[in-house]
């Protein structure tokens, strides 16, 4: 079905886009946008299409909220998430994080399940999961992150893990090693690199095959299933730099070019070129300098050492 939505004060950040015009859609799909001075797209026989005057009102990209609270499981008395999913689509908000204190907390893979199905039954918005921080938000033992990440939720298919943040909520990590605990796990589990997964006791080639970010390595990746040379790849790694506390003073060669890493970002190899650190441990206080880039460069000197 073709529609034309006429007059509207267009807002789009992605094309920094904000300008009056007219939006074309044809089977709900945007095929042009007509403004005053320019269109972009194509829209043919439009002769016949229902037009909607948005004279006076915004049209924007579905609006996320990151902080809702649906209730569901244990006080449905005051929302679920069909009712919250409803009224969110209502305010054109498209994606909602929801936040973990209901009753039971959102701290195990049992209730993330519940929760994910139910918003894939209510099918009318992304319903992204916050899970607690700590078992019961009682500040104690911090919740298996890892395996909630594993669940086959709607978080997953936006942003390939299971949840999309960590949270007590109301409710604070009394415990100060418990909450830094807490936001180390966020911090590894946010890039989701191989680093963070290969310091894990249990790691091993198939679980870094499954876990590990899809835009780590991508040429690489792309023959994962099936290269010898990928698992020789991921060896290294597990054999040689199993435990990173035991490389914070490796020196740095002061001639080392940086330009060499593989899989590291144009931005965070400037950043070494511009501070040039001693030694891993220095690295590892760059800004935007990571796990997964430590370990590489570790990985990079250790094949200078042996060449010489």
């Amino acid at each position: 079905m073709k529609k034309i939505i006429k007059n509207g004060l267009i807002i789009d950040p992605s094309q920094n886009l904000c300008e009056e015009g007219n939006l074309y859609l044809d089977d709900d799909k945007i095929v042009m946008i007509e403004l005053a001075d320019k269109t972009l797209g194509e829209a043919k026989d439009f002769e016949k299409a229902e037009t909607i005057n948005a004279k006076g009102l915004w049209v924007t990209p579905g609006l996320i909220d990151l902080h809702v609270h649906f209730r569901e499981p244990g006080l449905e008395y005051k929302e679920d998430i069909k009712s919250g999913s409803e009224a969110a689509i209502h305010g054109g908000f498209t994606t909602v994080c929801m936040m973990p204190n209901t009753k039971p907390v959102i701290d195990s893979v049992e209730t993330l399940e519940y929760v994910d199905k139910k918003a894939k039954e209510a099918n009318l918005i992304n319903v992204l999961t916050i899970a607690a921080i700590t078992k019961g938000q009682k500040g104690e033992e911090l919740c298996d992150f890892q395996k909630m990440m594993e669940v086959d939720t709607i978080t997953k298919k936006i942003n390939g893990k299971g949840i999309c943040a960590i949270s007590e909520d109301g409710r604070s990590v009394m415990n100060s090693k418990v909450m830094l605990e807490g936001i180390k796990e966020a911090k590894e589990f946010r890039t989701m690199t191989l680093a963070s997964i290969i310091k894990r006791p249990e790691c091993n080639i198939k679980t870094v095959l499954k876990f590990i970010d899809k835009d780590y390595n991508k040429n690489v990746l792309e023959n994962a299933e099936t290269s010898i040379k990928y698992e020789g790849y991921i060896s290294r790694y597990l054999n040689e730099i199993k435990d990173i506390e035991k490389y914070e003073n490796m020196i740095i060669p002061k001639d080392f070019d940086y330009s060499t890493l593989q899989s590291v970002k144009i931005d965070q190899i400037n950043k070494l070129k511009q501070f040039k650190p001693y030694n891993i441990s220095q690295a590892l206080r760059i800004p935007e300098i990571d796990m997964s880039v430590a370990h590489i460069l570790i990985l990079a000197i250790n094949n200078l050492k042996k060449k010489k």
